[in-house]
């Protein structure tokens, strides 16, 4: 069993880097597993890494997004197997939207995971849009956009439409906590 907590933000918000460093480091005596959604399915995509899920996301017919349950899957098939003890996962950027929500906790529930909760990491539109564009696009990443500020309002808008619903909805199974992170990475992390 996995001890999951997800982890969500606008895109430059740091969950991927807090993540990263958390795996690195540990938690405690905990192991610590990250998971990043966007990450794992531009990997799936690009063919850095294998999912039963595959042949859907990679299909030129897949609709777009792709249904909640196979989002849900290709990133819970993903959680390493403890040794002797429990694991604890830390989920970056999903679910994403509140109707994935129920999808999401009925995977955790039919792998025997248990969602201990969500950090809320928040930046503004500015700092959010200045990240995106010193980082760059990503390979595999999906851009439907003329240019890639563009492309990071656009996602700015999306999370604040759709994310911040999600995370009230993961609110009613499990706590939140919301963390200013538009600081310096060591005082995000603290």
């Amino acid at each position: 069993m996995a001890e999951v907590i997800v982890v969500h933000g606008y895109a430059g918000s740091g969950k991927s880097t807090q993540c990263s460093r958390l795996e690195k480091e540990g938690y405690f005596d905990s192991p610590v597993q990250h998971i990043s959604a966007g990450n794992r399915l531009r990997s799936i995509r690009t063919g850095l890494a294998t999912s039963t899920y595959e042949p859907i996301i990679n299909s030129l017919d897949a609709p777009s997004p792709l249904p909640d349950e196979v989002v849900s899957g290709a990133i819970l098939e993903s959680i390493l197997e403890p040794e002797n003890n429990n694991r604890l996962v830390f989920i970056d950027g999903y679910p994403r939207h509140p109707a994935a929500v129920e999808a999401f906790r009925d995977e955790l529930d039919n792998r025997s995971h248990r969602l201990l909760g969500t950090i809320a990491l928040q930046v503004s539109l500015e700092t959010s849009v200045q990240r995106i564009l010193e980082r760059g696009e990503r390979a595999g990443e999906k851009i439907k956009a003329d240019t890639l500020q563009e492309f990071a309002v656009q996602r700015y808008e999306l999370d604040r439409n759709t994310t911040n619903i999600a995370i009230e909805a993961l609110a009613d199974f499990a706590p939140v906590e919301i963390v200013d992170s538009s600081g310096e990475r060591d005082a995000v992390y603290e």
